[in-house]
């Protein structure tokens, strides 16, 4: 039912990944479950060429509300994948909010060829740009200085204008959860 809006609209359908789907971890079964049937639901809307760009993109942890809830919550549980989230925290390896909103507006500037031709991940995103910053090479969708003059982000704002879909997994994971238990 949402296709044909997101068609007329030049909307795009952004997944949002995470590891827990291919790789169990005790204590995340219905999110790990929720969040693998969104990845396959990405790959089978590309596979079926539904007229609308459908992309893929592994964040890491991003440091939320959400997930230092989850946390304090698991860790009252005695659950073993805590241990991730704090070694994550303590060494800094979570990813930045903005810099994530960063590279999502990055990915809708691209073509839509490109916006999903691929599995997008945050940490090689931000690898390029670490190393476009020390004067590597140019940044995918556009070079540095038209990111930094806008230009990039001018044509990520021209899709606002159509629907975005963001299969976040988490909303229906705890629905999912609700129901079960």
């Amino acid at each position: 039912a949402f296709l044909p809006h997101l068609r007329r609209g030049e909307g795009r359908v952004l997944h949002l990944g995470t590891s827990v789907a291919f790789h169990p971890q005790r204590g995340t079964a219905v999110y790990g479950v929720t969040k693998m049937a969104f990845h396959r639901l990405y790959e089978q809307l590309n596979a079926e060429q539904v007229g609308v760009p459908v992309a893929s993109l592994s964040p890491g942890m991003v440091d939320t509300e959400g997930v230092r809830d989850h946390v304090g919550k698991a860790r009252s549980l005695g659950l073993p994948h805590v241990r991730y989230f704090d070694e994550a925290f303590a060494n800094g390896s979570t990813t930045p909010e903005r810099e994530l909103a960063r590279c999502v507006e990055e990915l809708l500037g691209k073509d839509a060829h490109a916006f999903s031709a691929r599995e997008w991940r945050f940490s090689e995103w931000r690898k390029e740009r670490l190393g476009q910053e020390r004067g590597g090479q140019q940044p995918v969708g556009g070079s540095w200085s038209e990111w930094r003059t806008g230009a990039v982000r001018e044509r990520a704002r021209a899709w606002s204008g159509g629907a975005l879909l963001f299969c976040a997994g988490a909303v229906a994971g705890a629905a999912a959860g609700a129901a079960l238990g």
